[in-house]
């Protein structure tokens, strides 16, 4: 049986809706347009560095490492630049979306946005061999207990019953670059394979492909922190204080986007 909870985490319906809709928005990730831009650059810059101290004329030699240094620094501090605008984007919003009240339940005349949502957490590191899941009021949901070659999750429901088995690919790759997920996981229940999570070949955090049978057949798409039916945003991993939230539709909570979910351990 698990410990009670010493200090009950909870995200407002502020904070939530921040990190669904508005964090997503008003960050900038860096995209591939601008990794490639600035790759070219640097291959440029390069080139030049190369080609005065190959021919060692008095023009090129010190210009070409000028440029070289040049490109190297701006890339630097553009790439921080971008980030810490990032941070304080999104400190700004959860700050203040701290000062205002729960209203949990206030406008009931008002549409639910998360209706017939979960929302799921658990804890950002993977303390020793087990990691609790948790609902938004701190009840268990699921437990997750890692093998001692930490290639495989036992999944259990919150009355102890292993109800699945998540097995890790390669692990020479992430789910995300700041993760230490594998590249590509499987769900098994009973022996019976029911899901199957790949990251698609390339930079970053990039594409990841859900494909699952339970509860039904369903392919969803992972990108940019967001699960997708097609063109359609069905729910969201995000980070907020210690934990990592699940906020998904139930229709698109299924073995895949858990596994996902609990194999992104930072």
């Amino acid at each position: 049986m698990s410990e009670p909870m010493v200090h009950e985490e909870r995200l407002t319906e502020y904070e939530r809706a921040i990190c669904y809709s508005t964090i997503p928005n008003v960050t900038n990730p860096l995209t591939y347009g601008a990794i490639a831009g600035y790759a070219l650059l640097l291959i440029g810059a390069s080139f030049l560095m190369v080609y005065g101290l190959r021919t060692e004329e008095s023009i090129w030699d010190p210009w070409g490492m000028v440029v070289f240094g040049v490109v190297v620094v701006l890339g630097i501090m553009g790439f921080l630049a971008r980030a810490i605008a990032n941070q304080v984007q999104e400190r700004s919003a959860l700050a203040e979306a701290e000062t205002l009240p729960n209203v949990e339940s206030g406008f009931d005349a008002l549409p639910d946005p998360f209706e017939g949502h979960s929302l799921l957490r658990h804890t950002r590191r993977f303390a020793g061999a087990s990691l609790e899941v948790h609902d938004n009021r701190g009840r268990m949901v699921y437990s997750v207990a890692k093998s001692t070659s930490g290639q495989a999750w036992d999944v259990s429901d919150a009355s102890d019953h292993v109800i699945m088995t998540i097995t890790a690919g390669n692990d020479d790759r992430s789910f995300d670059l700041s993760a230490g997920t594998p590249s590509g996981v499987s769900v098994s229940r009973d022996d019976r394979d029911t899901a199957k999570v790949t990251r698609r070949p390339g930079f970053g955090s990039g594409v990841v492909d859900v494909r699952s049978k339970m509860p039904a057949d369903e392919d969803l798409v992972f990108r940019a922190g967001g699960f997708y039916k097609g063109s359609e945003l069905v729910g969201r991993i995000y980070f907020i204080r210690a934990y990592a939230y699940l906020d998904i539709r139930k229709t698109a909570l299924n073995d895949g986007s858990l596994a996902l979910f609990l194999t992104m351990i930072r």
